[in-house]
């Protein structure tokens, strides 16, 4: 080895670590009389590089390009939950939180922005929700305690699908045309021990509703209305009955031939 030549060898530079010089020199310069010395280096990352000295001892290389790539990654990333093909199952989770209650496309809409229910400010930063919530437990997910409260401290939490199920709003049953079968079991429950019969007579008392009743065969048409029943009752043949003749109050010597 040269005695004008800097030994490198088990130095650490950055990333690097020195350990050996190696044999082949690169010659530089106008007439290039100048010598630089390549060293063999290993990085933190485990691969090998030849560096030259005078960079090493500069600070133009401190590994073999894995710091330049972690340092924009660093600095373009802000939480790490929704990298590129690898997004945690929190970042979905605060992401369809939002798209629920802010996106009128998103199918569940309805459901929570159009009924007023909303994101606080606090929880529109991915950290601070995360750092109230954590990473979801194996099977649970996100729920509401007060299903009409919005998305807040102190009204989210992690459980199981039944439970969410139980902690719903009650559902609008649709009006469907009742059967006989339907309104015969209503019936029963309400009255198990009246008849029929007796139901319905309630139902159009209750609803006014007027009932015709057979007319009997001793039930005979007033004289006045010039109707009456004629021949043996089992026939019950309705005839017109014709009308009396009138005397005239005039004198005899009245003209008209009929008064």
């Amino acid at each position: 080895m040269s005695p004008r030549l800097h030994d490198l060898t088990g130095q650490r530079f950055g990333r690097l670590l020195v350990l050996r010089p190696h044999p082949e020199r690169v010659r530089y310069g106008k007439d290039k009389r100048a010598v630089a010395v390549l060293w063999c280096c290993v990085c933190v990352c485990g691969e090998e590089r030849l560096v030259f000295g005078s960079n090493l001892r500069q600070g133009f290389s401190r590994s073999c390009g894995c710091l330049i790539r972690d340092t924009t990654t660093e600095r373009n990333t802000r939480h790490g939950h929704a990298r590129r093909g690898n997004v945690t199952r929190a970042y979905t989770c605060w992401v369809s939180m939002l798209q629920r209650c802010r996106n009128p496309n998103t199918k569940g809409y309805c459901n929570y922005g159009e009924r007023g229910i909303t994101v606080c400010e606090y929880y529109c930063d991915f950290m601070n929700w995360y750092a109230d919530m954590g990473d979801p437990p194996d099977g649970l997910s996100q729920d509401r305690i007060n299903n009409d409260g919005n998305y807040e401290p102190g009204n989210l939490r992690w459980t199981t699908a039944s439970l969410q199920a139980r902690n719903q709003r009650p559902r609008k049953r649709k009006a469907r045309r009742a059967n006989v079968a339907d309104i015969r079991a209503y019936a029963a429950a309400l009255a198990p021990t009246a008849t029929p019969r007796r139901i319905i007579k309630q139902s159009a008392e209750r609803w006014k509703i007027s009932t015709a009743t057979p007319r009997s065969s001793s039930t005979a048409l007033p004289r006045s209305a010039g109707f009456h029943f004629a021949g043996p009752s089992s026939s019950r043949r309705r005839t017109r009955s014709a009308p009396a003749p009138r005397t005239c109050a005039a004198p005899t010597d009245c003209m008209r031939v009929r008064c």
